[in-house]
C-alpha cells in the first residue's frame, strides 16, 4: 500500500509539473502559468549567426542565438532569440555586450537583446511584407543606463548576401535605476533608422 501512495505522489508531481505547449507562432499574447511557448514552426532558426553593418569607421556587430525553454522564474517558459552586440561610432567603442552571451542565464530577458514576439505580413507600422513574412520584434538593453528600445528584426539579402535589417525604436523604456543616476541622454547605438546587417 505504501508503495501505490509513493507512486500517486511521484505520478501526481509529475503531471502537476508538466508543461503545456504551446505554438509561439501565432499567440499574441501569453505569460499563462505552466505553459511552454516554442517555437514549433522554428521561426526563429534563420535568425541565428552573427551580423554586422559598417559605414566607414562606424560598425555595429550583433550576434543571434536560439534559447529554447526560457524560463522565466519557472512560472511559464519560451523560445527566444538572446543575443549581444557591439557598437562602434567613429573608431570609438560606445558599448559592447557580446561577452554576456557566455553566461548561462535560465531567462532570456537577462541577455541584451531578447525577442520572439513573431509578427506575419505588415503590421506595427512595418508595410512592403508579403502576407505571409516573418519577422521578430524584441529588446534591445543598454547596461551602462538600464534604458531598453524596441528592435525589429526582418530577414533580407544585401547584394545577394543573407542579412537582417533591424529597427531601433527611438522610444525607450527605463527600469530601476539607483537615485542621482546620470542617464545619456541618447543611447550608444543608432536609433529611429534602418541597417542592414550582413550575415558573417
Amino acid at each position: 500500500m505504501k508503495s501505490i501512495i509513493t507512486i500517486y505522489i511521484i505520478l501526481f508531481s509529475v503531471l502537476a509539473s508538466a508543461q503545456t505547449i504551446v505554438n509561439l507562432d501565432g499567440t499574441p499574447t501569453y505569460e499563462e502559468q505552466g505553459k511552454y511557448y516554442k517555437d514549433i514552426n522554428n521561426v526563429l532558426n534563420p535568425f541565428v549567426g552573427t551580423y554586422l553593418y559598417t559605414n566607414g569607421t562606424t560598425s555595429f556587430k550583433i550576434i543571434l542565438q536560439k534559447k529554447e525553454n526560457s524560463s522565466f522564474n519557472n512560472y511559464y517558459y519560451e523560445d527566444m532569440l538572446i543575443g549581444g552586440y557591439q557598437y562602434i561610432e567613429n573608431g570609438i567603442e560606445k558599448v559592447n555586450t557580446l561577452s554576456n552571451l557566455n553566461n548561462n542565464h535560465s531567462n532570456g530577458v537577462l541577455y541584451d537583446i531578447h525577442a520572439n514576439n513573431i509578427m506575419t505580413g505588415n503590421g506595427r507600422g512595418q508595410t512592403g511584407f508579403s502576407p505571409t513574412e516573418k519577422w521578430v520584434t524584441g529588446y534591445i538593453d543598454e547596461p551602462s543606463s538600464d534604458t531598453g528600445h524596441e528592435i525589429f528584426f526582418i530577414r533580407t539579402t544585401v547584394n545577394g548576401q543573407e542579412a537582417v535589417k533591424i529597427f531601433i525604436s527611438s522610444v525607450s523604456a527605463t527600469v530601476a535605476v539607483p537615485e542621482n543616476t546620470l542617464l545619456p541622454s541618447s543611447p550608444n547605438y543608432p536609433t529611429y533608422e534602418y541597417l542592414e546587417l550582413i550575415k558573417q
